[in-house]
């Protein structure tokens, strides 16, 4: 395990109830493929804020990439219900869609999502899906953005609505 997750772990344990600290743990634990333990720091940090929606977010995107994606929709499903989620999750949300081969709405999450927010544009997804999308610098920058696609679905391609391998 490299030193950043040892020392935010060792900064976790001496302040447990530092929801920031907790988050910064998670997000770093993702993003080094490290899902199963994020999984749960997310879990953790809900239990201090559990009406965040970043938070749920996460945690949907943590399930995800651990290999959990009945999980991940059934966390990301409820957020999107809420007025307030934000346009990431519609993207995310998306992208689990379209996994599953239901098209036409990711296609709706996603423009509904990069209507609300322009940064939360996935120029991968959207190509995948048939959208014309431009970059924007905040897209590329935000390490939130979710850049991979399924391992599983990666030579396929949306054409005339429909999945293609």
């Amino acid at each position: 395990m490299n030193d950043q997750i040892r020392q935010l772990r060792e900064a976790v344990l001496l302040s447990p109830d530092n929801t920031p600290l907790r988050i910064a743990l998670a997000d770093a634990l993702l993003g080094l493929g490290f899902s199963d333990e994020a999984v749960e720091e997310y879990r953790e940090a809900l239990r201090q804020r559990p009406d965040d929606p970043s938070l749920k977010l996460g945690l949907a995107r943590a399930f995800h990439a651990d290999g959990k994606t009945g999980q991940a929709l059934v966390v990301v499903e409820d957020l999107v219900r809420s007025r307030t989620a934000p346009a990431k999750a519609h993207v995310f949300y998306a992208r689990l869609l379209a996994g599953m081969g239901e098209v036409d709405e990711a296609v709706r999450r996603y423009k509904r999502g990069v209507e609300e927010d322009p940064s939360a544009v996935d120029l991968q997804l959207a190509r995948r899906l048939g959208i014309e999308a431009t970059p924007s610098a905040a897209a590329d920058t935000d390490p939130h953005r979710t850049r991979s696609w399924d391992p599983d679905d990666e030579g396929s391609d949306v054409v005339d609505g429909r999945v293609r391998a």
